[in-house]
């Protein structure tokens, strides 16, 4: 997984076809503020110079060097072995990662997905829920491997999947299998096998609570920006009380639980999971 605690930005400027111009660019290091200080330069430099060449970088230099610029609210370890990170990102939620925990993310499909092009046509007959094809499929994969256990949440538009039984890296080629046979989504699935890592939204999203989103992101600029979002942070925790990020619909298969995947499940739960709560 890719987190540090320590940010900062640095700028460097180079001369191009039209002119001098100036690139500012993030260095982060889990040692020190310095050390985040000295990788900002490095990569402010690469990317001016790579601009004054002329080239493209999107990707380019900067592949492997992506790490998420979240906040690091909390770590879990077992046996001297990160097991998880609880991080705030961008609009102030707290996500859980894990690199080794498998988590699927399955979003519904659009109502208009399935339907002819001009939508002339119904079937006779019902079709299955997008649940229960969910649920088929899990059942399906736990008769395949009477071993795999699995424990399925709904969220407000979609569903997550844990598999609780054993582990998973997921930099492993099965758990891109694995994300692709109970239909993930494509942009999750890319994020889980380059930053080798699991994702899992723990609270409510601001906006679905009727709240506003922060007007200030970390790495703060300044104590007075860390000061302001401190303060939408304690808003924010009142305005979510009412609302829980996921439900429980429940386990599959077999019913033996790796003891790292219970600690993490039993820190999904205590987060997301909030009685008969509405989702958001």
């Amino acid at each position: 997984m890719q987190f540090f605690r320590f940010w900062t930005r640095a700028e460097s400027s180079a001369t191009g076809r039209d002119g001098e111009f100036s690139v500012t660019c993030f260095g982060y290091s889990n040692s020190s503020l310095e050390d985040a200080l000295r990788v900002a330069e490095r990569r402010a430099k690469a990317a001016a110079t790579a601009m004054a060449d002329g080239q493209l970088h999107k990707g380019g230099y900067y592949e492997g060097e992506r790490p998420f610029r979240e906040e690091i609210v909390d770590e879990f370890t077992d046996d001297g072995q990160q097991i998880g990170i609880i991080s705030r990102n961008n609009y102030g939620v707290l996500v859980l990662n894990t690199p080794n925990v498998f988590i699927a993310d399955v979003d519904k499909p659009n109502s208009s997905q399935g339907k002819s092009l001009f939508g002339l046509f119904k079937k006779k007959q019902e079709e299955p829920s997008f649940e229960q094809q969910l649920i088929e499929k899990i059942d399906n994969l736990c008769l395949q491997d009477s071993s795999l256990g699995l424990r399925l949440y709904r969220t407000m538009n979609g569903y997550r999947i844990i598999i609780t039984t054993k582990l998973i890296p997921a930099s492993e080629a099965n758990s891109v299998r694995l994300l692709d046979a109970l239909g993930s989504d494509r942009l999750y699935v890319s994020l889980c096998k380059t930053q080798d890592c699991y994702r899992a939204r723990l609270t409510p999203k601001p906006w679905r609570c009727g709240f506003k989103s922060p007007s200030t992101k970390f790495p703060f600029r300044s104590n007075t920006e860390e000061q302001e979002f401190r303060r939408w942070e304690k808003e924010y925790e009142s305005a979510i009380r009412g609302y829980a990020s996921c439900a429980l619909i429940g386990d599959f298969g077999s019913s033996h639980r790796d003891p790292i995947v219970g600690k993490i499940v039993q820190l999904h739960d205590h987060f997301s999971l909030d009685g008969e709560k509405p989702l958001a």
